[in-house]
This record gives structure tokens, C-alpha cells and sequence, in this order.
């Protein structure tokens, strides 16, 4: 049984999304489905109802996440996401413009090809710790171009006090 589970799940999710996309704009499909199905969810469960509006509330999520990221493409700062290993997940064009990294070599450890030699290591090393911690980065270094970069990064945190990433700037 629990190695079915896996894609009992799948199809759940799967249904979920296609009654949310059905129910999205039909409130009474949203109510009779909710009526029809109760008796299915054990007590103190969700209701399929709840289960379309939690996926309702994650699109929007995203939604509002993907507006923001495309607003900070235009910001004169260079912006940039990272795992909770350190590792850059996503960066604004700024970035890539001021580290003069093309944006996918960004993506791994080559951004720090923009840095200046000298100041590599100091900053990986600072980095690390930082992420280690899942502490605030604050950091300025030189690119290899000659221009002084001041990089700040901070912790996103869940609820459970989780590290998730980080979320930063260069300029």
C-alpha cells in the first residue's frame, strides 16, 4: 500500500487542479461539489473545496511572485535569490550586467568570475559563513572592471523558523 502512495497522491493533486480550474469561476460548482463530497473526507479533514482553495491561494501566490520578480528586472540594483546552500537560483539582469557574468553562468559559482581576484576568496569565505548561519550578508568588494560593489543579502524564513534562502542585492 505505501508504495502506492506516492501516486494516490499525483492523482489526488492531479484532480485538485482540474476541479480548481473547472470550479475557479463557479462558485455553485465550488458549493454542490463541496456538499457532494464531505461525507469522503474523514473528521477533522479538509474538504475537496478546501484542497481547491489552498491551490487557489498558491497560484496566486506565485502569481504575485512572478509580478515582483519581472518589477525588479527594472530596478538600477543588481537582485539575486539563493538556496539555502548559497547557491544563486535566480538573478536580475542588473546583476549579470554589473558583474559582467553572462546571467546563466551566474546560475552556478562563475558569477564570482566578475569579482576582482583579490577579492574572491574573502567573499566566498564571508558568504559561506553567512550562509552557514543563515545570518544577513553584508559585504563590498571590487568587480574586475574596477567598480566597488557593496552586496547585501538577507535570511528568508518560514514560519517553522526554516532557512528557506536568501534574497539580495548588488550596486
Amino acid at each position: 500500500m505505501l508504495e502506492n502512495i506516492d501516486r494516490i497522491i499525483e492523482f489526488v493533486t492531479t484532480l485538485a487542479t482540474v476541479l480548481f480550474v473547472v470550479c475557479r469561476s463557479n462558485s455553485n460548482l465550488k458549493k454542490k461539489i463541496d456538499e457532494q463530497t464531505h461525507h469522503l473526507v474523514p473528521n477533522g479533514g479538509n474538504s475537496l473545496r478546501d484542497v481547491v482553495d489552498r491551490i487557489d491561494a498558491r497560484v496566486q501566490h506565485l502569481e504575485a511572485t512572478q509580478r515582483a520578480l519581472l518589477e525588479l528586472q527594472q530596478v538600477q540594483a543588481g537582485h539575486f535569490l539563493a538556496n539555502k546552500r548559497g547557491e544563486l537560483i535566480w538573478v536580475s539582469d542588473m546583476f549579470s550586467q554589473l558583474l559582467d557574468v553572462d546571467k546563466d553562468e551566474c546560475l552556478k559559482d562563475d558569477w564570482l568570475k566578475g569579482v576582482a581576484p583579490a577579492d574572491q576568496v574573502g567573499l566566498f569565505n564571508s558568504w559561506g559563513v553567512k550562509v552557514r548561519t543563515g545570518q544577513p550578508f553584508s559585504y563590498t568588494f571590487n568587480s574586475t572592471s574596477g567598480q566597488q560593489l557593496d552586496m547585501y543579502a538577507v535570511p528568508i524564513i518560514n514560519d517553522k523558523k526554516e532557512l528557506l534562502g536568501f534574497i539580495g542585492s548588488i550596486k
